[in-house]
């Protein structure tokens, strides 16, 4: 289970790494002159040096592995979570009357067990059998 969540981890990261690359790729090839419009200030792709390229990757990034990893962690929690309450609340409900049902047929099993114990047919042991030549 450990590597399978170190596999599944590594993808994660290199699938968020290579959306980013494409979507700065797509984004550029598309229309050569895009802007980005950030408080006010217009950015084009095509002027970003190498340090703001690298930024920008990062950030996508950053947001799609919150998007890959995050948004399915809170989708599951908001339907098992609920479903681990109720079971929760299920098995403190049916405990004690599981508990309460052993203790009182307790005899009945043990007269049970002992009835088995002796009624049961006796097995031979291996070496009182008779040979089929010994007839």
């Amino acid at each position: 289970m450990k590597t399978f969540l170190k596999l599944t981890v590594v993808l994660a990261v290199l699938s968020a790494l290579g959306l980013g690359l494409l979507a700065l790729w797509a984004a550029n090839t598309a229309d050569p002159g895009l802007n980005i419009i950030i408080n006010g200030e217009s950015v084009q792709l095509s002027e970003l040096s190498g340090w703001q390229g690298l930024g920008l990757l990062a950030g996508l990034a950053v947001a799609l592995m919150a998007l890959s990893l995050v948004l399915p962690l809170v989708v599951l929690l908001s339907v098992a979570l609920p479903l681990l309450i109720v079971g929760g609340v299920l098995s403190l409900i049916l405990l004690p009357l599981l508990g309460a049902g052993a203790l009182l047929s307790s005899p009945l099993l043990l007269v049970g067990l002992l009835l088995w114990l002796v009624l049961r047919p006796r097995r031979r042991r291996s070496g009182s059998t008779p040979q089929q030549g010994e007839r």
